[in-house]
């Protein structure tokens, strides 16, 4: 099965301390897409960001980010395969 590169999904959002979701769609295509995390660790409390999908409320990315007094911005980029059919073209991000 071949696959295409999607270019760079580009949210940009600051959750702060309240819980909320970013909703981004990618092409509907079979492919491989990059999210790309600008962090700036908590010092008080550990931050979980995951990415799920929409209508299969399937996992596709979940990481523990630990509380920190270093506030130095972490740079991650998250790769996500996309399936059609069997996953929607919506994903969102969460901040549990």
């Amino acid at each position: 099965m071949s696959y295409t590169t999607i270019s760079d999904i580009n949210v940009s959002s600051n959750f702060g301390v309240v819980n909320k979701v970013v909703w981004f769609n990618v092409p509907d295509i079979y492919g491989i897409f990059n999210v790309n995390f600008f962090i700036t660790p908590n010092q008080s409390k550990d931050v979980n960001i995951t990415i799920f999908n929409k209508d299969t409320k399937e996992t596709i990315f979940s990481k523990k980010y630990f509380k920190s007094t270093n506030t130095t911005q972490i740079n991650e980029i998250v790769q996500i395969t996309h399936i059609p059919g069997l996953r929607s073209n919506i994903y969102g991000i969460k901040n549990n």
